[in-house]
Formats: structure tokens, C-alpha cells, sequence
């Protein structure tokens, strides 16, 4: 990437010998900044879409651009580093951007980027909003948690060395014939490693987390409702998903369930999943 947030750098890496990695860029503000970069990658390099099988974004695609790329690029993999900020929020995210950001050459940064992901990375569900990402998930296969407010998809993840999170995430053309229940399932397998659970207020809120990440993800394990059951004493739980790498329970009707729900109401929005209050119980799982 280059040190200026506010430009977009694209990664393509095309079916040619050695899996040439050619870059382009747009404006990051622009709805069609990949789109930006696409015909930049045409002109220099005289590719076509067929022969794309991976991007990477700087920047999470937009809405328009996210549809081009399903459009475009059926059978390639996507991959990107920050987030959209939603309502306009670019100064803020350029300001957390700079931040993060090392003296690397663009080309350099985005084939080491890839590679990384590609031999680091683990297999991992991630929780989706579908209300805010109705274009990313044209192209992501996925289970409901909640219908119309929770999904889980599955991605590649790994940390970068800047210290975020980069994925690779699963696309439909993706599976290549496997089902989804089965990369689900491994993901779910590859989740537990790390998974911690603590108590906190004297054993009346408890939080899981993980050393990488995505512990909110937690909530589709096989037997999870359970386990959490007997350590919280109640079937009847609360759960808060304030971002993708924290969950907290606590029993129903108990004042730190209330304390679950000021914590969702106050968390930062913007990201995925967005801040949700949950209920799970014998009936099965609901927005509380």
C-alpha cells in the first residue's frame, strides 16, 4: 500500500507462469475504486478478467464495487485489509490507517500479503450482518444464525505484519463441489483452538476469547448453548456481540444481562458483524 490511505491499492494475481501479481489503484473515497484499478491493470498489462484468480484490496470493496467483482471475477478470491467506515467516517479511518501502515513498496506488500494468508492462514466462521453487506454475501456462501440479522460465512484468516487481520474469504465458486457444511465445519474445529472463557462481577458475566481472533464466532459451535449453560448456571442466556472477536454471556433477566444490552447499544458500529444482543435458549437463538 502506499503511505496515503486515501489511494486503494488492488492486487490481481492472474493465471500466468509464476502467478504473476500486477497491481492498480483508485481513489479509496470512490464507489468504484476497484473498478479503478481493473482498467488500470487492463492497460498496463493487457489482462482479462479469466485469467484473475485472487484480489486484494487495500480497502473493503463498496457496495458497486463488490457486485463488479462478483460480476467480473466469479471464481476469484477476494481478500482486504480495513474496513469501509460506514456514515462517511473516512477521516477516522484514515487516521487508524496511517497508523498501521509500514514503508513497504505496494507490489512488494500486497504478493507478500497473499502468500502469507495462502500458507499461514486458518480456516475460520465469521459473522456477517447481511443488512450491511447484502453485495458481499452475492458471493460468499453461508448459514443463517438469525434470519435477516446473523449469518456465518467461512474465510481464510491470518495476521499481517502491520498487526490486522487479512482474509481470504471462501466464495461460492470457491467450495470447488464441497459442500459448505463441511468448511464450516472445519472452521468450527480450527475455532476451539485457543478458545478461552472467563468469568467476570463474581461469576455473573462471562466472556470468550481467542489469541486469534473471532471468538464471537464461538456462538456456532456444536454444543456451545450447552457448555455455556452449565457454566453460567441458566438455560436461558444473553449474549453480546459487540465486534468479531469478543462475545459476553450472562443469564437472562439477571442485572448483567442489562449490563450486556448497555454495552451493545454503546459499541462502535460500522464493522462486521454490527453489534447484536442475542438470547439463546431451549427455543433456539434471537435478537433479545
Amino acid at each position: 500500500m502506499t503511505t496515503d490511505p486515501s489511494v486503494n491499492m488492488v492486487a490481481f494475481r492472474l493465471r500466468r507462469e509464476g502467478g504473476a501479481i500486477v497491481t492498480g489503484h483508485g481513489r479509496t473515497r470512490d464507489d468504484d475504486a476497484v473498478r479503478q484499478a481493473w482498467a488500470m491493470v487492463q492497460r498496463e498489462h493487457s489482462a482479462s478478467p479469466g485469467e484473475v484468480v485472487e484480489l486484494y484490496s487495500e480497502w473493503e470493496p463498496s457496495a458497486a464495487d463488490a457486485a463488479f467483482v462478483s460480476k467480473t471475477f466469479p471464481k476469484a478470491k477476494l481478500t482486504y485489509s480495513f474496513s469501509r467506515p460506514a456514515d462517511g467516517g473516512w477521516d477516522a479511518a484514515f487516521a487508524g490507517a496511517r497508523a498501521t501502515i509500514e514503508r513497504a513498496s505496494a507490489a512488494g506488500e500486497a504478493e507478500e500479503r497473499m502468500q502469507q494468508v495462502d500458507e499461514q492462514g486458518e480456516l475460520v466462521p465469521v459473522l456477517w450482518s447481511p443488512k450491511t453487506a447484502p453485495e458481499m454475501l452475492q458471493m460468499l456462501p453461508y448459514a443463517e444464525i438469525v434470519p435477516g440479522t446473523l449469518v456465518v460465512t467461512v474465510a481464510v484468516a491470518a495476521p499481517t505484519p502491520r498487526g490486522t487481520i487479512g482474509m481470504n474469504h471462501i466464495t461460492r465458486a470457491g467450495l470447488a463441489g464441497t459442500p459448505f457444511e463441511d468448511r464450516l465445519a472445519a472452521a468450527a474445529e480450527s475455532l476451539t483452538t485457543g478458545l478461552e472463557i472467563s468469568a467476570y462481577n463474581d461469576g455473573e458475566l462471562f466472556g470468550v476469547s481467542r489469541p486469534g481472533g473471532f471468538a464471537a464466532s464461538a456462538i456456532v459451535l456444536p454444543g456451545f448453548a450447552e457448555r455455556m449453560s452449565d457454566v453460567i448456571g441458566s438455560e436461558d442466556l444473553i449474549v453480546a456481540i459487540t465486534d468479531a472477536d469478543c462475545a459476553f454471556l450472562a443469564a437472562a433477566g439477571s442485572p448483567a444481562a442489562q449490563r450486556l444490552r448497555q454495552m451493545v447499544a454503546e459499541a462502535p458500529r460500522g464493522g462486521q458483524p454490527e453489534p447484536t444482543l442475542l438470547r439463546i435458549n431451549g427455543r433456539g437463538v434471537a435478537v433479545a
